[in-house]
Order: structure tokens, then sequence, then C-alpha cells
């Protein structure tokens, strides 16, 4: 069942305003902010931005033994979103130097990561995506606020589509009695329905200095309720083993969200949060009106509860608005 965040409640950051005031007066290596051209001030002033973003992912498994298989696994998924919670100051590159500063070694450099990160808060600006319900205003019944979340559950920003194929062949089976048989199993899973946005954890930060752009956003999409896949499983038996064989078909309505479920990303570089995002680093560069990236990375899903992996090609681009 897709999860609604009916809320979002920021982080505090006067805490962190004050840590870094004190690093930046104990330190003599701090610097002043560096000065920056008008067309990165533009983008830093930039009141929200619409996001297009891609996920396609593939992958493959094989084995043999007394029964041997094969999977093929092909998932795209798409969203258009807008991104409008602007703060000043950095969010991502706080995350990244406290995650580097738990690394073996990594805490020497800290007092000097942070105190850089100060000096240059007016060149670093962030936004991040807002509440996926309107504002119900005043005191809202519990009533309301159910009827909200379920209509932004229901609420479609892009579409998923799905393509599955497995077969299990076993040549050497034996029934009960002590006959032998041959069966071959082959399952097909495809269709489509719609993204929404759920309670989806997306960040921009742009620092105006470096000229470059990060960017978390998640491995998989939440679909709508109620999204279902069309699934048919045929099952070929020989009793006894070149036989003529017999034909059982079923067919089945899995829901969209449970499969093919969570990707998790294992590229070192990319991966955060567990492998259950990505962390992008790219120029910042506007090119025709718009900053666009792509990246492929691996990753795995499960598939009966083992990891199988693939290979996820994550495709954004960012407007102004």
């Amino acid at each position: 069942m897709a999860v609604v965040c009916l809320r979002r409640v920021a982080a505090p950051r006067c805490r962190l305003a004050t840590i870094l005031g004190v690093l930046v007066a104990g330190n003599a290596w701090a610097q002043a902010p560096a000065a920056i051209g008008a067309d990165m001030k533009r983008l830093l002033e930039t009141n929200a931005w619409q996001l297009e973003y891609r996920l396609s992912f593939k992958a493959s498994s094989s084995g043999t033994g007394e029964t041997s298989y094969q999977t093929q696994l092909a998932s795209d998924a798409t969203e258009t979103l807008v991104i409008d919670q602007r703060s000043q100051g950095a969010s991502l590159t706080m995350q990244k130097v406290m995650a580097n500063a738990s690394k073996p070694g990594g805490a020497a450099n800290l007092q000097k990561a942070l105190t850089d990160i100060a000096m240059q808060s007016d060149n670093i600006a962030s936004w991040m995506l807002g509440p996926n319900v309107p504002s119900l205003g005043g005191e809202p019944t519990l009533a309301q606020l159910q009827a909200a979340a379920l209509a932004g559950a229901k609420r479609s920003i892009g579409t998923q589509t799905i393509e599955y194929t497995a077969e299990t062949r076993g040549d050497k089976f034996v029934d009960e009695t002590g006959k032998p048989f041959k069966r071959i199993v082959r399952t097909t899973t495809r269709g489509s329905g719609g993204v929404t946005q759920g309670s989806q954890q997306i960040t921009l930060e742009i620092n105006g200095a470096t000229r470059r752009l990060l960017l978390m956003v998640p491995a998989t999409l939440p679909t709508v309720l109620d999204a279902a896949l069309t699934e048919e499983v045929v099952t070929l038996t020989e009793s006894p083993p070149g036989s003529t064989p017999s034909e059982e078909r079923k067919t089945a309505r899995p829901t969209l969200e449970s499969f093919p479920g969570q990707l998790t990303v294992t590229d070192a570089e990319l991966a955060f949060a567990n492998g259950g995002a990505l962390m992008i680093d790219d120029p910042a560069v506007l090119q025709s009106g718009k900053i666009s990236g792509q990246h492929t990375v691996a990753a795995t899903y499960k598939n009966n509860n083992a990891p199988v992996a693939g290979t996820l090609v994550v495709k954004y681009t960012l407007t102004p608005k």
C-alpha cells in the first residue's frame, strides 16, 4: 500500500547555524565567500524547479541444478514534479560531510569542511519537495485529513511499466508414486500504472562557488493505489517424460507496488541512504534553459527473497520555474 506523508517537518537549523558560527569565528583559515557570476546568482535565486525524472532498470538471472531457471525484468518509471521549498545554505553537502566524517580518518578534516560550508552559505541554495497534500487551513478534521491523503495517493504524476518473464524447468522429477515426470513453468508479468508523489524525499542543492549541484532522488518510485499488473503462469507437465504434455494456466493481478519491489543501488559512488536513494553530483550548467544529466549504476531487486543484479539508468532534467 502506498505511504502518504501528510506533513513534512524540516530539520532544525538554528543549532547547526550556531555550531558553524562558532567554528568560523575560531578558525584563522576561514575564507571570505567566493565571488560568483550573474548567471549563478539567477540560479540561486530561483524560487522553484520542475524535475523530470526517469528510472530504467534491467536485470536477468539464470541457474542450473535439479531445476534450472532463467528470468528477465525490464522496468521503466517516469515522473514530473516541482521542487519548491527553498532555503538558503547547504543541506546535502552537510549530509555528505557528516557521512564522510564517520569513515576511517574522516574526522580529521571535519572542522575545516564545516567552516567552508558556513563561509559559502550565501553562495549555496537548497530546494526540497513539498508535502503531497494541499494546505487544508485551520484545524482539519480526521475525515478531511484521510480524504486528502487518499486523494494524494491516487494522484498520478508519471507512469511505471513492467515486463517480466521467467521459466523454470525440471527434467527428472518423481511423483509420490515413484513415477518420473518433466515440468516446465513459464511466468509472464506485465502492465503499467501511475506514479504518485507519496512520501518521496527529493532535495536539490546548488553551489554557486563550485558551479555544481547535488541532487538526492529515490531509487524506487511509489505507485498509485490499486495499480495492478497482469500475471499468467503456464505449467506444462509430461508424465512420463516425452509424452504429450498437459497444460494448466493460472492468472493473477499482483499490485504494481509489490513487484518488482524496492530497488537497491549498489554503486559506491552514487548510492545513498543504504542504497534506497542516489546522491548525484553534477555540473550546474544551463543548456537551452535546462540542467540535464544521466547516470548508469549497478542496482539489485529481490526475486524470491534473493537479490538479482541489474543496471539502473537514471535521467533527470531540471527547469527553473
